[in-house]
């Protein structure tokens, strides 16, 4: 009781985050499991469920992958075919409240990248620009892992959108099976 006490505001913050991903971990896990038993008792092959990730892993995890879609906590889901498209789904649902949007605004030519602003408002000097709003972009030319990085630590922290509910549907690679079937027929093509 006494150590509650000496926390700062930080550190609750941290830890109320902590215990709401728990939480939000015991409830996928249960339901995972609770749609296997269903398929079971059913008597339905059980489905092979795309891998899912939440985005505060390390954004290393997420090198070599491709998206599927972004899950966020109220239920939506956004396809997602590339990690640009996911992270302007992801600036967009942030820039849609009116405070993030502000602070977004505010952060415009101050977040800066070795070479460019991360956040400007027009896409002059920017190499792979995101429109996120009317006079808001984001650069968006870095590897996958740098990226979400980025995203995460150098524009979501600093407006304070709480990103721990959002998660990354990742797309099935194909076996080397099925890219050999779609192959073939190319090969035979080209003799």
């Amino acid at each position: 009781m006494e150590d509650e006490q000496k926390l700062t505001e930080q550190q609750r913050t941290a830890l109320s985050q902590l215990e709401d991903l728990r939480s939000e971990l015991h409830s996928m896990v249960d339901a995972r499991v609770d749609g296997s038993i269903h398929s079971i008792l059913t008597g339905r092959v059980l489905e092979q469920a795309l891998p899912t990730l939440p985005l505060t892993a390390n954004p290393s995890v997420f090198k070599g992958e491709k998206p599927e879609s972004i899950l966020f906590p109220d239920g939506r889901e956004v396809k997602t075919p590339t990690w640009k498209t996911a992270v302007l789904a992801i600036m967009r649902d942030c820039n849609a409240d009116a405070k993030m949007h502000l602070q977004l605004m505010e952060l415009r030519g101050k977040v800066l990248g070795r070479q460019r602003a991360i956040l400007a408002a027009s896409p002059e000097k920017m190499h792979a620009p995101l429109e996120i709003d009317k006079d808001l972009y984001m650069e968006s030319y870095y590897d996958t892992g740098t990226l979400l990085y980025v995203l995460k630590n150098r524009v979501l922290d600093e407006v304070g959108y709480n990103y721990f509910g959002i998660h990354v549907r990742l797309r099935q690679e194909q076996t080397q099976e099925e890219a050999q079937e779609q192959t073939s027929g190319m090969d035979e093509m080209t003799l």
